[in-house]
């Protein structure tokens, strides 16, 4: 049996000043600046404390039971709501231990385990109702006087977002340890979700931070490992992963709920996905008038050149349904080769700055254009052009770029995320540096990526790179999100 606690607390405070035309720029100071732009100061304070205890028991090395228990606190939600309790009970029956089925495995484990956790990912202060200083906010002044004004709404009912999760999984490893095989099921209920519930235009608010609805997601996880060469001078091993999720908000106490992301074009819905994209339908270009078509509905059986007459509906989910990796190791004499292949799929990725590449001239002045866009738009000459026509201002068409599922593109993706090529030094001479390893490397990483989406031109692995709570709300979004990195390189890697 076990017992125990922890007390994380956070305190960051920072003091910021600016100021420009410097008189001597060998003294870099405030002081010797001719105008200052301004001061600032912060304070921002949490805490977290949790308690918890564990007793495991086993009986003959075959069966044994778990059981858990902790109450976590956070000062992140409401006076009387700070605290949560979450539980967890898990079992394991090892059938190999059995008489009956011992000679046909290394291993054969049955388990299965049930629990509860917390989320508090829900930033500092939010229960609060926060004021925000109008000193220079101009938007905020009053009579052109500094003063304070109303943040947001805040909710001191605010408490733990929970989840409590099935799992039940088989282990099992056979040819002595050569082939292993781990399967999951699991399913997760997710309830009194942390969501931003719709207010009254009239409370001068559009939005509080509530508990509210529920969230289920189930799912298969996969793993198949193995060396099918095993040799005394070469070796190959193999890992294979693959998850499978499927996500249904399933309770929303009958409220419709638009999203917090920028165009609210996520709405959390009953029967869909949480972050599910809501926006209208594209149809492509009028071939007669090279003006935008859009959906009136769903079913895209129906197209208008009146945007007002297309209605927004769902697109499919921002988060990847599939989730998978194969890696491999070649081992030759002191030579190893290995490279990792990860794949993701069943999710549709957003561009936000499509509206200025692919702006059908609205702001070609400013941020150009793609060239894609450019070479297949609209003219007398090209009537089945995949881009509108041209308009220098976009006066002709002024919503053709509004947000619609014209920039959304399918994420699928492979990518090669790494592959490392190794040299270990002879056994002889590594003992005689005193060192138990010594190899030589080069690696890459990100080297090579394969969208399945010929059109997709940025990264598929998008999240908006400005900070969003919920964190489903950015996902898959490309807000000039920063690539990942590609990187080569050599090394050493030594072992003592």
């Amino acid at each position: 049996m076990d017992l125990g606690t922890s007390i994380t607390a956070q305190r960051d405070r920072d003091i910021t000043a600016g100021g420009k035309d410097f008189a001597f720029a060998d003294l870099p100071y405030l002081i010797n600046t001719a105008k200052k732009t301004g001061a600032s100061s912060n304070l921002v304070t949490a805490h977290f404390r949790s308690y918890l205890t564990r007793l495991t028991y086993t009986l003959h090395d075959k069966y044994s039971v778990t059981g858990t228990y902790r109450r976590d606190g956070s000062s992140r939600f409401g006076p009387s709501k700070k605290f949560g309790d979450f539980w967890s009970v898990s079992g394991a029956w090892k059938l190999n231990r059995e008489n009956f089925i011992e000679d046909f495995f290394d291993d054969l484990k049955l388990r299965a385990s049930l629990g509860s956790v917390g989320n508090a990912e829900i930033g500092n202060f939010a229960y609060l109702s926060r004021i925000t200083p109008t000193i220079g906010t101009t938007n905020n002044r009053y009579n052109q006087k500094p003063g304070i004004a109303m943040a947001n709404v805040g909710n001191t009912d605010l408490s733990w977002e929970s989840k409590q999760e099935l799992d039940i999984g088989l282990d099992l490893a056979a040819f002595s340890q050569r082939l292993r095989f781990v399967f999951d099921y699991y399913r997760a209920r997710s309830y009194d979700l942390l969501l931003y519930v719709p207010l009254s235009p009239t409370t001068g608010f559009s939005q509080q931070l509530q508990n509210l609805g529920e969230l289920v997601n189930r799912g298969f996880e996969f793993s198949l490992s193995g060396g099918p060469i095993y040799k005394r001078d070469f070796s190959w091993n193999i890992k294979a992963v693959l998850s499978i999720n499927n996500s249904e908000v399933t309770d929303l106490h009958n409220l419709s709920l638009s999203g917090t992301a920028p165009g609210d074009f996520k709405m959390p819905a009953v029967g869909q996905p949480l972050g599910a994209w809501y926006m209208r339908g594209w149809a492509g270009v009028d071939p007669q008038t090279g003006g935008p078509l859009w959906f009136t509905d769903a079913t895209e059986t129906r197209t208008t050149a009146d945007y007002s007459k297309a209605k927004q509906y769902y697109h499919g989910n921002s988060i990847p349904r599939y989730v998978g990796g194969l890696t491999q190791t070649l081992q030759y004499k002191n030579l190893s080769l290995s490279f990792l292949l990860d794949y993701k799929g069943g999710y549709k990725v957003y561009d936000e700055f499509g509206l200025y590449y692919d702006s059908d001239g609205t702001y070609i002045g400013s941020f150009g254009g793609r060239k894609g866009a450019l070479r297949n738009r609209w003219t007398k000459e090209n009537p089945n052009a995949k881009y509108p026509k041209y308009v220098l201002g976009g006066s002709d068409f002024p919503h053709s770029n509004d947000r619609t599922s014209r920039y959304l593109y399918d994420g699928d993706f492979i990518r090669l995320r790494r592959v490392e090529l190794g040299h270990t030094l002879p056994k002889k001479l590594v003992a005689d540096l005193k060192l138990t390893d010594l190899t030589l490397y080069v690696k890459a990483i990100n080297l090579w990526t394969h969208a399945f989406d010929k059109d997709l031109y940025f990264e598929p692995e998008s999240f908006a790179n400005y900070k969003v709570t919920p964190q489903w709300e950015g996902a898959g979004q490309n807000n000039l999100t920063q690539p990942v990195m590609r990187y080569c390189g050599m090394g050493v890697r030594i072992a003592f």
